[in-house]
Formats: structure tokens, sequence, C-alpha cells
């Protein structure tokens, strides 16, 4: 069994921090963001260091990997109480070595060994805790962690070997035929995953194209609808569904990564720096002729096209910004806008100036709002969150929620909201999500 390695001996993985955040609920938001009581979320997406290549991944390399997600809980000091230097500071994409064990501290360690598909899937039944975390860089090599550990392991080395550009020689078709294909969308449909991403859209011919195919983390399910996974909608080989991904953060793409049905259809990609069972994910999709990846910018479409994607492929190794947005025409006329995980600075670099939307999605579950907002028309209805009630993440925040509200529009959230007149001021957030029952939201 995977717990009894570590009894053995410590180990040490090489992974990319997917989360570093504060623990938040609502009614702690008041609660100042330097409290040395503040919890924080650590995610990291790992590799076992000894599995590591030396030069790039082979398909039966990444194949038989040890690949590995872990979570762990503590407060902000503690996890740097981990590094050598006191100096340095834990973020989001950064590249870290992390040495675990069963030597107890004060940092429990929850995990997922991530198999070859999601039924082989073995989850960490014993506690297992954080001895040691060194970030990696490109300075002159310092010291190691663990026994497993190479002295002269590098951030670029390591990241250069998780980009999914070193499958671009193997990628297959042209990635602009499967829009082109798509002459009308009629509807869409924000589907009710808890605190995760998946949007159909019904085009012509009884084509599905999917936006994002995700489900949540293992320590999120609970946020998902326990009949969600039965009543989710699947692709058809026979009617040339796809899947657009926006961008590779494990809440987008995992449902694709559970259910079978997903694997038969194409995924249209952006090419992005992954963690390692994220990685190992893609490598089979690529080995399986299924993944067309777009390397740079998103080819020109013809003007018509009622579905246009953009992105900024300036730095592929923020997920987030370096994702599709989508910008929807259905054949009523209206304009819908998926955002993603994009912040709406980028969103408004990427679409022409007389661009303006009828709904809009609000980028990275109601958590990030950030930059000058999309035009909207004078007819626009509502702004639309995907997102799972009582999340880890606090989302959507009311710093958010209140930027929006300003524009006068309802906000509709897919979680369900149990607001009433006499709780609508607890937690103050509430107020600004209309009051409906969890579930999937039409475009």
């Amino acid at each position: 069994m995977w717990i009894e390695k570590f009894d053995e001996e410590n180990r040490s993985y090489v992974g990319t921090i997917e989360t570093f955040s504060e623990v938040k609920s609502i009614e702690s938001d008041n609660t100042p963001s330097d409290s040395k009581y503040r919890r924080w979320n650590l995610v990291i997406d790992a590799i076992y260091a000894n599995d590591l290549p030396t030069g790039a991944y082979n398909p039966a390399q990444i194949d038989k990997a040890e690949t590995a997600i872990f979570r762990s809980v503590s407060t902000y000091r503690k996890f740097h109480e981990y590094l050598d230097n006191e100096d340095e500071k834990l973020t989001r994409g950064q590249w870290v070595e992390i040495e675990l064990g069963v030597k107890k501290s004060a940092t429990p360690v929850w995990g997922l060994n991530t198999g070859r598909s999601a039924e082989q899937d073995i989850v960490l039944e014993k506690r297992i805790y954080i001895q040691h975390i060194k970030i990696l860089n490109d300075d002159a090599p310092g010291k190691s962690v663990g026994a497993a550990a190479v002295a002269n392991r590098t951030k670029s080395q390591v990241a250069q070997k998780h980009d999914l550009r070193t499958l671009q020689n193997r990628t297959h078709s042209s990635v602009g035929n499967l829009i082109q294909n798509v002459k009308t969308i009629s509807s869409g449909c924000v589907h009710d995953v808890g605190q995760a991403s998946f949007t159909t859209l019904n085009c012509d011919n009884d084509k599905t194209v999917f936006f994002d195919v995700g489900q949540p983390l293992l320590f999120q399910h609970f946020t998902m609808n326990k009949r969600s996974k039965s009543s989710l909608p699947r692709p058809t080989k026979k009617n040339g569904d796809f899947i657009i991904l926006s961008h590779w953060d494990w809440d987008h793409y995992a449902f694709g990564r559970f259910d079978h049905a997903f694997h038969d259809v194409a995924w249209l990609a952006p090419d992005q720096i992954v963690g390692p069972s994220t990685y190992k994910f893609a490598s089979q999709l690529n080995d399986a002729g299924k993944l067309h990846l777009i390397v740079g910018a998103v080819p020109s479409l013809a003007r018509r096209s009622p579905l246009k994607l953009a992105r900024d492929a300036s730095n592929t190794a923020d997920r987030n910004s370096s994702g599709f947005i989508a910008a929807i025409k259905l054949t009523d006329k209206r304009d819908i806008l998926l955002t993603g995980d994009c912040d709406y600075a980028t969103c408004h670099s990427l679409l022409p100036p007389t661009a303006s939307f009828d709904r809009i999605v609000i980028p990275h579950h109601g958590g990030l709002g950030s930059g000058k907002m999309p035009k909207l028309k004078r007819s626009s209805e509502v702004f639309i969150i995907s997102y799972g009630l009582n999340n880890k993440y606090g989302h959507p925040v009311e710093r958010v929620l209140s930027a929006h509200a300003g524009c006068a529009k309802p906000i509709v959230g897919t979680a369900k909201n149990t607001t009433s007149k006499s709780s609508i001021r607890v937690p103050p957030y509430r107020q600004h999500l209309a009051n409906r029952s969890r579930g999937d939201i039409s475009l």
C-alpha cells in the first residue's frame, strides 16, 4: 500500500503549488488578513522525486510515475517555518521540493495518489506530516530535502519538463476545424458541479460543445450535489462533440478525467505549464489522439463564427490569465462571455473595443474580478457565478459581489442560497445573490 512506503522512510516530492490561500468563511471576512490565527490551504501537485527524469519525459515514464496531490491546512507562519530561508514566501505557481514522513509535526497532510485514471486513484488513509519544504529557484543549488532529492534541481529544469509544449509534436489535427464546424449555438447551460466549472453549448446538428468539464478537489466534494455525476450531460463521438478546456486547473477538467465518455472526444486546450498529475492526464489524451493543443495565440476564425476564443499566451506559467475566454453569440442574438478563471483586466485586453454582453460568467467562481469589467448591453440580464456552497475558499467574496451589484443587475449562483429578509445582512454578501435553489443556470 502507498502509506506503507512512508513508514519505511521520509519521501520527497517535487511539485507545483496549485493553491496557497487563506481558508475563509463568510463570517471571517473581517478578520485581518495578517492574523496569526488565520489558517491557509496549501495544495501541491507533485511527483515522487525519484521518478522525475533527468531529461524530458517519455510516455512510459510519466505513465508509470508516482504522482500525487497533497493538501495541508495550517497557519501562514507555520508553513514558512519549514523553509530554510525565512525571507522566502510561498506563492501559487512556485515549484517546490517537499519532504513528507510519519514523524509527527504540527502540519498533517492529506494525499491522493493519482493513477492512470480516477479508478486507480488511492487516497492516503493515514496521516503523514510535512518535514521540510524547499522552494526551487534558478540560483546556485542549495540544501536539498530528503535522501531522494537531487541537489542541482532548478525551477527552470522542472518547469520545462511539465510544459505542455513538450507534447506539441504529438498533438493532433487542426484546432480551427473544430470551432469552424460550429455554425450556430442555440442555447447553453452553466451546470451545478459545486466548487468547479462545467458549461455546455447546444449547437447545430445536435452537437454539444463543453466549455470546461470540472469537478471539485476532494476536500471540496461536499459542495457537489450527489446526483450531479449521474445527471450531467456526456459527449457523443458521433455528433462531433468536443471539449474546450479554459485552462488546466483540476476543478475545470477533473470530471472529464473521471468519466470515460469524455476520453473518446477531442479536447481543445491551451499550452501551459502544469503539475505532474495534470501532465500525466494530458499525455494520456495526447497518446490517444484526443489532445488538440493551441500553442500561442488562438488562430483567427471567420467573423460570423458564433464561438470565438481568445487568450493571452505571454505567461503560460500563470494558468488563470493564459487560459481561454469565450465570446458566444446565440441564435437569439444575445452575447455571452465565459471567462474561466481569467481576470477582467486580461479579458478586456483580448476583446474588441465594441464588444458588449448580455450575460457574463464572473471569473474564478466569484473570487476574482480585478480590472475593467467588459461592457454590458443596456438589456443585460444577469451575472452568473459557478461555485459551491460553504466552499473552503470563501467564494464568492464580498468585494467582487459588491462591485457587480453596483451594476444593478442580478447575480445568480449555482449554489443554493437561503436568503430571507431576516437574514439578508448575515452574512452581508447574500444581499447580492438571487434567491434561488441549487441548480443549473441557462445562458
